[in-house]
């Protein structure tokens, strides 16, 4: 706690020194014109058609450079957290703690003032829509950190979905949103323009295209696959298609409110790209030190004031943003620490000068700043890069190294890179900050596992894309992880786990402690090494204020290692009431809460262990299990292929013999589990299996009743090209079942999969009296997600039926399961996650559409649909 006391001296004491300096103000400081800062992730110098690239189209983005100040020579640091760090302070990110993109190295020191804080103090409204990417906990939120409005993403470096993200943060709540994500966050700055064009703003866009994964809208891929791009080139130039256009509409805003006279825009990206295909003749891309690593536009617009069309080739840096804003708005920057950063207003208002830095200076490397790693030093002339030498001006490639021509002035750049090294490193520990536990507005906290310290030989935290970190190679007794955390209110907490474990490894023990206070828990089988169980509740822990250590150890080993652990939480006794949000899903209806003519629904998304039939029938039972238990289902849908995964020999896990020699007959060893499994709970379940039937094989779906009875199996009819490879068959022919549970009746239908694609397929099962057609589904692609979701809503709209689809789940297919009323409401989707989505289908509603709706039996004319028969 005193800490943060004197964490808040320190930060707004140089806030009251800005306060008080400012009142001398500067030459535009009168005016307090807006400023937007647009910054774009991984977009390199070359991304752009005003920098010689002809196969790139943006033209918003290649006017808005003509009409700007132009700076030629404008760098950033080589990764996107270094130089959000800077932008945001003025200092080089050395001195700021926020060095690496992850595992707890992308947290910028609390005692920082930012811009926001700087704007905010003047009188600003200030708003960030897209990507922090400097501290993943409440303490280093962007509202807390100078800002009042925040669309976006904050905890982690980059999202795992661009279209229909539920990854987004709207202030401090975590939210769905619709549309794709440049799309959305655009919409949100625009919201924030009109909300404030009476009152001076401060809006900072920083898109997180086009990082990595690589997806854009269609439209916007194609063009440049016409062009003769390959594939992952094309969609990078998509996404920074569509960010032109995004940007677009954020100066027409601009225009509309009539607001561009008396406002600033920005643009930058945060380092150097990664697309190929043209490269502007520079060396290097995203995460080095030579040109193409560091090299970034800047275009400064500010009509009346900036004279538009200048370019300026003296060197510039992030670190100039900072003190060049506080100058216009005639904010004086802190006095109590060193600022890096020069102003270049006179470079701005003249269009042409000298640089105001004699060198320029750029070091990366992850997990410690190292001064003889991936380092480099722009001086007036030449620049020295990892010992090589190049002359600017003459060779921007940096292809002829004149180190050896020039050893003195080697020595003399490489004596001035090592003396500002010490000075920017200098009293810094470089290790992760403690995380808070006990906060009201972060109860339960989340201990993120790759923050942990491993103490040992072989343990080690795995950074796995966000979504499945873990800490594994837990396979000696004594090896340990632990965590840094800081108590600010002290009392009994709940410790609760995620891990995984296959099966025949379970029984082991381990420990969670914090100082003389432990809790140990059993380890059970999860169904497989990638199958991460739900938040387990180990025990409770007495904590006291300060800080500590959290440590998580092995008591005994039962199996081969301890279990991978993906996910530990603490949550104060007594306080919030609320329980772990980032955890695999559960049911949520009750089973009182039951309509009383329907059929309560339950798609199960689980996560595949490919090739592991054992494990996923084991994962399976257990969700179906929950899925009565919580919600008291009827109908249990699982995912295509629950037995083995989608497996596909093209990708190298599973061959295609093993993939055969797996498939089993109906009835077969698998079906009867299940057939046993829907008798003792009394529903029905729909189940996949790759079928063997004879010496052929199918992608087949199973009914099995209440009684514990096949009622039907399902072949799926339209097989895609890798089934067709495999050698499967497609089935010939769709079918509807009457099933029958407490009393409903009600007819089911079946597709698989690729059959959604085919309107006739569901068109089939309604003219079969079909009520609710269950889709087990195994689909991976992201960028499809709102295709799906639309098929879907149409395919129950124009047949008039309930639509319940279960896919897997993870980083390979993604979830989204959904559940679609007749009307084409959504009436559940699923995140990527592990998880159960619930709902109840009722058939007086369904009754009542069939009476009064457009595509019902009334209006149809099936004289006239003669050619659907044709091929």
């Amino acid at each position: 706690m005193h800490d943060d006391i004197r964490c808040c001296f320190r930060r707004w004491g140089g806030l009251l020194i800005v306060c008080a300096m400012a009142l001398s103000g500067g030459a535009f400081a009168a005016e307090r014109p807006n400023v937007v800062l647009i910054m774009t992730d991984d977009q390199g110098w070359w991304d752009l058609g005003v920098n010689g690239n002809t196969i790139i189209e943006t033209p918003v983005l290649d006017r808005l450079a003509s009409q700007s100040v132009y700076f030629t020579r404008f760098y950033a640091s080589p990764v996107c957290t270094p130089t959000r760090a800077s932008l945001m302070t003025g200092r080089y990110f050395q001195r700021t703690g926020a060095i690496d993109t992850y595992m707890g190295l992308d947290t910028m020191d609390a005692r920082e003032i930012t811009l926001g804080e700087v704007f905010q103090q003047q009188g600003y409204r200030t708003g960030i829509f897209g990507k922090w990417h400097l501290g993943r906990y409440m303490k280093y939120h962007p509202l807390s950190r100078g800002f009042d409005d925040f669309l976006g993403f904050w905890q982690y470096g980059f999202i795992n979905r661009y279209d229909d993200s539920d990854e987004l943060f709207r202030d401090r709540e975590r939210v769905s949103v619709a549309g794709y994500v440049t799309d959305v966050l655009t919409d949100a700055a625009i919201e924030f323009l009109r909300a404030n064009r009476d009152r001076p703003f401060f809006l900072y866009v920083p898109y997180n295209a086009p990082h990595s994964p690589y997806l854009a809208p269609d439209e916007c891929i194609s063009k440049y696959l016409e062009k003769g791009l390959p594939l992952q080139q094309a969609r990078i130039y998509g996404m920074v298609d569509r960010i032109d256009s995004n940007v677009g509409r954020l100066l027409a805003t601009l225009d509309e409110l009539k607001l561009t006279s008396n406002t600033i825009v920005l643009f930058l990206s945060d380092n150097g790209g990664v697309s190929s295909y043209f490269k502007a003749g520079l060396r290097g891309h995203k995460g080095t030190t030579y040109e193409g690593g560091i090299r970034s536009p800047l275009f400064v617009r500010w009509p009346g004031h900036f004279p538009a069309g200048a370019r300026v080739s003296s060197m510039a840096q992030h670190i100039d943003l900072f003190p060049t804003l506080c100058e216009i708005i005639g904010a004086k920057v802190p006095a109590d620490r060193p600022i890096d950063g020069r102003s270049i207003l006179p470079l701005l208002r003249d269009g042409r000068g000298p640089s105001p830095h004699e060198y320029l200076f750029h070091q990366w490397t992850r997990t410690r700043p190292d001064v003889d790693k991936n380092w480099a030093i722009h001086g007036p002339r030449y620049k020295l890069v990892n010992g090589e030498l190049f002359d600017l001006g003459a060779d921007a490639g940096e292809t002829r190294n004149l180190a050896a021509d020039h050893p003195d002035e080697v020595r003399r750049l490489r004596q001035t890179f090592e003396h500002w090294f010490a000075d920017v490193t200098a009293g810094r520990e470089y290790a992760r900050v403690p995380i808070q536990v006990g906060r009201a507005d972060e109860d339960p906290v989340e201990i993120d596992v790759t923050w942990a310290e491993p103490v040992g030989t072989k343990i080690k935290p795995q950074y796995r894309h966000y979504i499945r970190d873990s800490v594994s190679n837990w396979t000696e007794v004594t090896d340990f992880a632990q965590w840094r955390i800081e108590i600010v209110e002290p009392g009994r907490y709940e410790v609760s786990v995620s891990y995984s474990c296959p099966p025949g490894q379970e029984g082991s023990r381990f420990r969670v402690q914090v100082g003389g206070s432990y809790v140990e828990g059993l380890v059970n089988a999860t169904g497989g090494a990638d199958v991460f169980c739900r938040p387990t509740v180990v025990g409770t822990l007495d904590l006291k204020p300060g800080l500590d250590r959290l440590q998580c150890k092995a008591v005994s080993i039962a199996g081969r290692e301890l279990m991978i652990l993906h996910k530990l939480w603490l949550r104060r006794l007594g306080g919030s009431k609320a329980t772990p949000t980032s955890h695999p899903g559960g049911a949520t209806l009750s089973p009182s809460t039951r309509k009383p003519n329907a059929v309560r629904v339950a798609a199960v998304q689980l996560l595949p262990a490919t090739g592991d039939p054992k494990a996923n029938v084991t994962r399976a039972d257990s969700l179906v299990r929950r899925a009565v238990a919580e919600s008291g289902a009827d109908l249990v849908i699982l995912p295509e292929c629950t037995l083995t995964g989608y497996t596909n020999p093209a990708d190298g896990r599973v061959t295609l013999k093993r993939t055969r020699a797996m498939a089993e007959p109906v009835p077969g060893p698998s079906t009867n589990h299940f057939a046993a499994l829907a008798k003792e709970l009394g529903v029905c379940i729909v189940w996949g299996l790759h079928e063997r039937r004879g010496e052929k094989f199918y992608n087949s779906a199973v009914l099995l009743s209440p009684a514990g009875k096949v009622e039907g199996t399902y072949s799926k009819v339209h097989i895609n090209k890798y089934e067709s490879q495999m050698g499967w068959t497609h089935g010939d022919q769709f079918k509807v079942w009457p099933c029958r549970i407490r009393g409903l009746s009600f007819n089911l239908g079946i597709m698989i999969c690729f059959d959604r694609e085919v309107p006739e397929a569901a068109r089939c099962l309604a003219v079969l009296g079909a009520d609710i057609i269950a889709i087990p589904q195994a689909t991976g692609c992201t960028c499809e997600i709102p295709i799906h979701r639309d098929q879907l809503r149409v395919r129950a709209y124009e047949n008039e039926v309930y639509v319940a689809m279960a896919n897997w789940a993870g980083p390979e297919f993604k979830g989204h399961g959904m559940i679609i009323a007749p009307s084409g409401e959504v009436l559940r989707m699923g995140g990527r996650d592990e998880e159960i989505l619930v709902a109840d289908l009722d058939l007086d509603h369904l009754k009542s559409v069939r009476a009064n709706g457009i595509y019902g039996k009334h209006h149809r004319q099936p004289a006239t649909y003669g050619p659907l028969m044709q091929k």
